[in-house]
Parts: structure tokens; sequence; C-alpha cells
């Protein structure tokens, strides 16, 4: 198991190098998001904060931050992560993912579960045809457990499920055949390692455990 943090603008001026220090093996970079009008933006912080992650000798992945209500936004998403990448990480190793962030209760949620589920189908397949190969899922386990039909998603697509709370990684053990490859278990939590990735602007990041070849997929390793 391999611990990490994921972060995005609102981790300005943060110092990877304590992070790395403190225990954390990667970072996730938000790269940008869609906005309510369909317009995508690139995250403010994106190349400081991958050239910094970089910089620390983390390893690195990217997410999108998705409010698409159709497959065929969907698709435009895709297309402009594809443009983003190879604008501004030709040559990156993506060893962490490409992401897409399926959160937004206001715009994709109010969509059926079989909307939902084709519209994040249609965004790994976009990617995966563009040669991305590492492209999925990120989603709280209760949108994997009851918004987003999972069976009918590909077993091979890997899922970064956000479960905070819990001594196991729920959706894993409950879904055993699914690539649930990274587990988010921790937001803001206050206990002695997250204070030790606080910079001392009262910022602190999303904790994660990334699993690898015969690893437990229920547990987080030594990352509290």
């Amino acid at each position: 198991m391999r611990s990490g943090i994921d972060v995005s603008y609102a981790q300005e001026g943060m110092d990877f190098n304590a992070a790395k220090a403190a225990g954390a093996e990667f970072a996730i970079i938000r790269m940008g998001r869609r906005g309510d009008s369909g317009t995508k933006y690139l995250d403010d912080q994106f190349t400081a904060n991958i050239n910094a992650a970089i910089a620390a000798g983390m390893d690195v992945g990217v997410y999108f931050y998705t409010k698409a209500t159709t497959p065929e936004e969907a698709a435009d998403d895709a297309e402009f992560c594809i443009e983003v990448l190879k604008e501004y990480c030709a040559g990156t190793d993506m060893k962490m993912g490409i992401w897409y962030d399926v959160e937004d209760n206001n715009t994709t949620g109010t969509c059926d579960n079989e909307t939902i589920t084709a519209i994040i189908s249609r965004w790994v397949c976009e990617m995966n045809n563009a040669g991305y190969t590492n492209a999925g899922l990120y989603a709280y386990y209760a949108w994997l457990t009851g918004k987003i039909n999972v069976n009918d998603l590909a077993d091979y697509m890997p899922i970064w499920c956000a479960q905070y709370g819990y001594s196991e990684n729920s959706f894993f053990a409950e879904h055993p055949n699914k690539n649930v490859v990274i587990w988010q278990y921790a937001d803001n939590g206050t206990d002695e390692t997250n204070a030790q990735l606080n910079d001392g602007r009262g910022i602190y990041y999303d904790k994660n455990v990334a699993y690898e070849e015969g690893d437990d997929r229920t547990g987080k390793g030594d990352f509290e």
C-alpha cells in the first residue's frame, strides 16, 4: 500500500516536501472542472501543484471535476482533459491515474442512474480511445452504491472510492470483482498525521491509500 494526498486550488502554496516527509508518496492534482454553463476551466493551481509534487519526488495523477448531465457532455469533458494532458503533461508519467470526479449533486446528481452510468462510461471510453488507458472513476461510496449502476461498468475500469470514518474500504469488500485501486478515507481529519500535513495556514488535505498487486484492498495501511 502507498499513501498519498489529492489537492486543488484550495491548497495554494502548500509544501509538497513537507507532505512527502510526513509520508505522502503520491499526489493527485485537480486539472480542471466543468462550470454550470458547460465551460471547462483549468484549475488555477494545476501547473504549480503538479510541478511542485514532481519536484518533491512524488508520483502524480490528475482528476477532472464534472457537472455533465449527458454522455455528449462527458465526451466534451474528455476532449478538454486530453488537450490539457497534451499541452501541460507531455512526457509526464501519470502513474496515479487520470480520474473523472463524479459527485456534483446539483447537476450530474439530478440524472437517473442509467444516465450517470452512461456519462462515466463515455468519458472513460473517450480517454481510453485517446490512449489514456489508466482513466477511471472517482466517486463517493454513496454514489457508487446508490447513484451509479456499478455492475454496468467494465470490471477493468479503475475506481477511486471516497468513504470517510470507516476502518475498511467497504466498497471493495462488497464488490471484490471491481478494480478499486485507491481509497480516499479521510478529508479534514485532525489526527497527528493530518496535523503534520498542515502547512501552518489551516489547510488540510484528503488522505488516500493506493493499492498494489497482492495488497488487501479493504485496508488503509499505516498512514493514520
